[in-house]
């Protein structure tokens, strides 16, 4: 499969037994199946933070100009739940297939910080991404409120437990 946003081909990651696909070398983004967000609810915050430390390319960044499709359906067009420029961050996810595409760069950039700075940093960044972005995501009926909490598991299986806001 080919990330939706540079067009590189994705490098498959285990984790917890779970085939993640990531755009390593490129713009980073990850894409979880709809198989793979049934389970990640259930598994222990942090246990995907290594995808945040995938290698990626400095510069490659499509914002959407032109519709990403489905690496998956490779037919279907994605649905873009929410984008934040300021703090690099997007989620799409295909009515088709009902993956998620997530492309993460400015909470891997966080991880990357330490001490003080990353507490802050991440203050800012959860306070905008799960407060506003999230948050203001129209529960329009019970199919929208299951893709809200998968995309909320995503952000926890990614950070751990101590950086993720109660």
């Amino acid at each position: 499969m080919h990330c939706p946003a540079c067009k590189n081909e994705l490098t498959i990651f285990i984790i917890a037994s779970l085939k993640i696909l990531a755009c390593e070398s490129g713009c980073g983004g990850l894409w979880f199946s709809r198989d793979q967000l049934k389970i990640i609810g259930s598994l222990n915050p942090g246990l995907g933070l290594p995808l945040l430390k995938i290698k990626h390319a400095d510069g490659i960044k499509t914002y959407r100009r032109v519709e990403h499709i489905c690496p998956y359906c490779k037919t279907t067009l994605l649905f873009r739940h929410f984008f934040s420029k300021k703090f690099d961050t997007e989620v799409n996810q295909c009515a088709k297939c009902g993956g998620l595409w997530f492309d993460v760069a400015g909470l891997s950039n966080i991880q990357s910080m330490s001490g003080q700075q990353k507490k802050i940093s991440l203050d800012k960044y959860f306070s905008t991404i799960l407060y506003k972005n999230i948050k203001n995501i129209p529960i329009i009926n019970e199919d929208v409120d299951k893709v809200v909490q998968s995309i909320v598991h995503v952000f926890k299986f990614l950070c751990p437990k101590e950086d993720f806001p109660e």
